[in-house]
């Protein structure tokens, strides 16, 4: 999996930019948070960081070429058994950020 996305980067536009995620990492973390009120109580913290390297094409990937640049993200991932996994959940996050709305699956 990854999307399709026009890239420009150092003066230069790769019309077949493909974004792939290289790297994702998930964390799970139980949280005190105190309330003046209510007193202290553990909450669950979810976290997902990934890294999408950006090549100029498929093919430029598929030969092993270098990324043009790489970008990284953070969200926090659903774990209700109805949701994606987390990749999927992680393109259809990025598809939302700046600069990849018009992002295609590919």
């Amino acid at each position: 999996m990854a999307l399709k996305l026009t890239a420009d980067k150092f003066g230069m536009t790769f019309s077949d930019g493909y974004h792939k995620i290289i790297n994702l990492t998930y964390q799970s973390d139980d949280i005190e948070r105190f309330d003046e009120n209510t007193g202290s109580t553990w909450v669950k913290r979810l976290h997902a960081h990934f890294e999408i390297a950006t090549y100029a094409s498929k093919d430029a990937r598929d030969a092993h070429a270098e990324p043009v640049y790489r970008s990284h993200f953070s969200f926090e991932p659903s774990i209700d058994s109805e949701s994606p996994n987390i990749i999927t959940q992680a393109y259809d996050y990025l598809k939302t950020q700046d600069g990849y709305k018009e992002a295609v699956d590919c």
